[in-house]
């Protein structure tokens, strides 16, 4: 925990993270375009919503601006009842 709050005062944002460092351990919910996944940082123990997006879905360029959009206003938001995004490859 302290390495993420000494990253971020040093470079104004989260530390870089990869799915490797979560274990998935259940579907929480699905929409249209995504499935939102429980999981579990495998060092800190704390537990995430993970946010798949169907790579199908986002083919249709009205479709990927959505999403994108989505992206964009939840990236704005700073509360800690809203999630944040950190996208992965």
């Amino acid at each position: 925990m302290k390495y993420n709050v000494n990253y971020s005062k040093v470079f104004g944002e989260i530390p870089p993270t990869s799915l490797e460092h979560y274990s998935i351990r259940r579907l929480i919910g699905k929409g249209a375009f995504a499935r939102v996944s429980l999981g579990v940082h495998k060092l800190t123990g704390k537990q995430v919503a993970i946010k798949t997006i169907n790579k199908a879905y986002i083919k249709d360029s009205g479709a990927r601006s959505k999403v994108l959009q989505e992206v964009y206003i939840h990236r704005k938001m700073q509360h800690p009842g809203v999630t944040r995004y950190c996208l992965f490859p």
